[in-house]
């Protein structure tokens, strides 16, 4: 019997605290951007000289030579930004994107190229 008791307790308590969580719970929202890992990428084809060949999600991202600008912000180059300033970037025009997208990004001649993969 006392088993029983404590068990109710136990399960009203429990039902309490996820009522009184749930209207914080409720306004969590999980987004989806690959911002972070494209600009990971583009660090290490620049370290490494090599190639990438990826599908990205981005929110929306605007691409041109030198610069990047994201939806969100990144670390990149030891700042905290969504605009990735990279002298040594080109592209053969700019990039709106948005959704999936298949990139390849490579070095060439000193310099670290995005295009829009054509399969």
């Amino acid at each position: 019997m006392e088993k029983a008791i404590s068990s109710a307790i136990v399960t009203i308590l429990t039902i309490f605290l996820v009522l009184e969580a749930f209207p914080y719970l409720s306004r969590v929202k999980l987004t989806v951007d690959e911002s972070l890992e494209f600009a990971k990428d583009l660090y290490e084809v620049y370290v490494t000289k090599g190639k990438i060949t990826k599908t990205y999600y981005f929110e929306v991202i605007r691409i041109k030579n030198g610069s990047v600008v994201l939806a969100r912000p990144v670390w990149f180059n030891g700042t905290y930004s969504n605009i990735i300033s990279f002298s040594k970037l080109r592209t053969p025009e700019n990039y709106l994107l948005k959704g999936f997208v298949k990139l390849v990004i490579f070095y060439k001649d000193g310099y670290v190229w995005v295009k829009i993969h054509e399969s």
